[in-house]
């Protein structure tokens, strides 16, 4: 538990006790620290309501108090904290909507409310957030349209609001926000139009726009051509058609994740082969036609720990370094480096050969549902150590 005690030290200045699996609640002494500009009591077991001595630290400036077990309702007097620069109380219980005194925050450069439990609309429209550098509003519980007045928030460098019911065109007012560099909006109810505005946003790094209603036909490379240091992009299942050129000089080669599910693609984007750093792609439900390209064999591709292809037009491989959905005829020859071995539901036949064995690092053998037939390779007692998945159900 925190000791009252701490009360006494009125000159404190700056207090840290994150990550000492402290329970119990705030002492109310805490108030007396009028001096303190910062306190930092994350990743603990603190369990009670906003501990209302907070409200009383008029000079604060960094208040941390996620990954602990606040809950209720979040007071009125918060908003006398109105020096704060940085407010993080993601991952607690809260719920509740938000009091309108957050308009008195008026210096935040960082709000993380995400992972709780809070209802009704976000006060955008109460709150002087010109100086917010980050927002970070994920699985908030939050809904409503998100104003075009976000685009006057010119400082922002990252914006987190997936997994809300946030709704309107959120695309087209923060297309001007030139700093930012991380947007995550996935899993909401945004619509409208890719518009050619986000190649203004030259700083990204990472955008998430995956399972909203975005809809309309978008040149990927076009876009790629501006956003040089993006390592992440996300834009499955919304109502895309994405284009892609038949050349492969385009674009940063930054890419470590991309995800096209459902885009409507008909063909591998051949400027995926220039993306040395890419480790996963998603390009399942799509029409893609024809064989799977030999460039994803290169081996300048050897950071590419996964991918998936499944339901689309694919009648095979330029080689066979992984299975899909329909393949037929004997067990493929993974790479010697595979970690997981996912080859259920299609119509593999004969045995599990022996050279099964020389994966020595496999963790995840799934056959299930083939015609595979036989004796088990003696060698898979010799997995003991790595194995972690054996799923052989279905065969004969």
């Amino acid at each position: 538990r925190i000791p009252s005690s701490l009360g006494n030290l009125s000159k404190l200045l700056h207090l840290d006790l994150s990550l000492n699996e402290l329970q119990g609640e705030l002492p109310v002494s805490v108030g007396n620290l009028h001096s303190l500009e910062e306190l930092d009591l994350s990743a603990n077991f603190l369990s009670s309501e906003w501990p209302i001595s907070i409200g009383n630290l008029s000079s604060l400036k960094e208040l941390d108090l996620s990954q602990n077990r606040f809950f209720g309702e979040l007071p009125i007097s918060m908003g006398n904290l109105g020096s704060l620069k940085v407010l993080d109380l993601s991952q607690n219980g809260y719920f509740g909507e938000l009091p309108t005194s957050i308009r008195n925050l008026f210096s935040l450069e960082k709000l993380d409310l995400s992972f709780n439990n809070f209802s009704g609309e976000f006060p955008w429209s109460t709150g002087n957030f010109s100086s917010l550098k980050l927002l970070d509003l994920r699985s908030c519980g939050f809904w409503g349209k998100v104003p075009h007045s976000i685009g006057n928030f010119t400082q922002l460098q990252y914006l987190h609001l997936g997994s809300n019911n946030f709704s309107g065109d959120l695309l087209g007012p923060i297309g001007n926000l030139r700093s930012l560099e991380a947007i995550n909006v996935a899993k909401c109810n945004f619509s409208g139009q890719i518009t050619s505005s986000l190649r203004n946003l030259s700083q990204l790094t990472a955008l998430d726009l995956a399972q909203n209603s975005y809809r309309g036909m978008i040149e990927l490379d076009v876009l790629l051509t501006s956003w040089k240091n993006l390592e992440f992009l996300g834009l499955s299942l919304n109502r895309l058609s994405v284009l892609t050129k038949a050349t492969s000089d385009t674009t940063s080669q930054k890419l470590k994740y991309i995800g096209l599910r459902s885009c409507n693609l008909t063909k591998f984007p051949n400027f995926l082969q220039n993306q040395h750093h890419l480790r996963f792609m998603d390009l399942s439900d799509n029409r893609i036609q024809g064989k799977v390209p030999k460039w994803l064999l290169d081996p300048n591709m050897q950071n590419l720990n996964g991918f998936n292809f499944s339901h689309n037009l694919l009648t095979g491989f330029d080689q066979h370094p992984v299975v899909l959905p329909g393949n037929k005829g004997p067990l493929p020859v993974p790479p010697p480096g595979t970690i997981t071995y996912l080859a259920s539901n299609n119509s593999l036949t004969g045995e599990i050969p022996s050279w099964i064995c020389n994966l020595n690092i496999l963790e995840s053998l799934v056959l299930s549902h083939n015609n595979l037939s036989g004796l088990l390779p003696q060698c898979l007692g010799n997995f003991s150590d790595e194995l972690l998945v054996l799923d052989l159900q279905g065969n004969n």
